[in-house]
């Protein structure tokens, strides 16, 4: 699934992409129409590797304005995920905010060094979710 598509009307230009990666079908599925529903163009990927393909096959002007990795998946973690893109892509990808969801009590001490990194921890409000959304996308645009 992809971002929406050319040729759409114009406000579909102006919505905030967000991508939400999660390996739980169930989870993205809820946090996907929550975000779609407010109004955001939501993509989604299954794991890390499947979020890299998605992004390397966009146009600047098509890169999401906010990520939500899970942490847990298989193939790339959330944590291998956030370490690529930071320090792979820093002046592209790596400029996206992110937040990183987690059923875990604690996370990745490697993940320190990255200070604008939100951590959203499971079950998370989807209110919250929607606010951290709306002023990630706002810190970027």
């Amino acid at each position: 699934m992809a971002f929406a598509t050319l040729g759409l009307v114009k406000e579909m230009e102006k919505m905030e992409k967000i991508l939400v990666i999660d390996d739980d079908d169930d989870v993205r599925e809820v946090i996907v129409f929550a975000l779609s529903s407010d109004g955001f163009d939501v993509a989604s990927a299954i794991n890390g590797v499947d979020a890299l393909n998605i992004l390397n096959n966009l146009n600047p002007s098509e890169y999401p304005d906010f990520i939500i990795v899970d942490n847990l998946m298989p193939e790339m973690d959330g944590v291998t995920f956030i370490h690529e893109i930071k320090e792979k892509y820093p002046d592209t990808f790596g400029k996206i905010p992110l937040a990183l969801s987690s059923a875990m009590g604690t996370v990745d001490p490697s993940l320190e060094k990255f200070s604008d990194l939100i951590i959203l921890h499971k079950p998370m409000d989807l209110n919250d979710l929607l606010q951290v959304a709306r002023e990630s996308c706002q810190k970027k645009g």
